[in-house]
């Protein structure tokens, strides 16, 4: 989705919440149902950046896993598991991984 909201704005077309609503609409219908993983399970880790004692960095490193960390005020993906990260190089939104 953010893909599709920095190509419209590097176009000079301003952007506000109905684009982003719309982009992520047009992504949920391109890629609804083009990816299904019958029994899959995943965990996805969200670091706590005040955490006195860090999460341990080996557990959950399945093929759809996502470890997500802090970069300043934006929260991002730190790591992600190999199914996982073939999905997002091919542009499938991450609620859809």
């Amino acid at each position: 989705m953010w893909k599709a909201i920095y190509d419209k704005q590097q176009s000079g077309i301003p952007v506000g919440t109905p684009d982003n609503i719309d982009a992520l609409q047009d992504l949920a219908l391109k890629f609804a149902g083009s990816r299904r993983y019958a029994e899959t399970v995943r965990a996805i880790v969200i670091e706590n950046r005040h955490a006195r004692l860090p999460f341990p960095i080996d557990l959950f490193l399945g093929d759809f896993d996502q470890r997500w960390g802090w970069y300043w005020e934006w929260c991002g993906p730190v790591w992600l598991g190999a199914t996982a990260d073939q999905l997002d190089q091919e542009g499938v939104p991450f609620h859809l991984v």
